[in-house]
């Protein structure tokens, strides 16, 4: 009697190897992502007033914002280092889930705002997956290449 088991491919690190300019790609990518989030942070926790207007607009209680400010901070500087760079993608993906949710809510424009967190995570997703071999090991053993 034989059994059947199942086996799941393995990917090789030269199956992950990705070329310098795509590298590089990945780190002006992650660097763009950084950078409109770093200032959206600094805002909230400068207390600039246009952004705690904009706060009170979307129902959220004004105090909150240097808080928001201060989360969005610590994802950021998960996603920047390479050592926890994946655990601060996933961070910032539930931060962003956060901001989907509040436009949601506030029926805002579909395009312009409840899409914008998504595609501000695809941009990091995929600055991430061009500039750091572990994340191409996950995600290609999860579609199974």
């Amino acid at each position: 009697m034989s059994t059947i088991t199942a086996t799941r491919p393995t990917v090789t690190a030269s199956q992950n190897a990705i070329s310098s300019k795509a590298r590089k790609a990945g780190w002006i990518l992650s660097g763009l992502v950084t950078a409109f989030l770093l200032a959206d942070s600094l805002t909230k926790l400068a207390g600039v007033e246009a952004v705690r207007t904009a706060t009170a607009e979307l129902g959220i209680p004004v105090s909150q914002t240097p808080i928001i400010g201060a989360t969005l901070l610590v994802c950021i500087a998960f996603y920047v280092f390479p050592r926890t760079s994946i655990l601060g993608a996933v961070m910032l993906t539930g931060y962003f889930g956060g901001a989907i949710e509040v436009h949601m809510i506030n029926q805002s424009g579909v395009f312009g705002y409840v899409l914008a967190p998504v595609y501000f995570a695809i941009v990091a997703w995929v600055g991430l997956y061009l500039r750091d071999e572990r994340t191409r090991t996950v995600v290609k053993s999860l579609i199974g290449r």
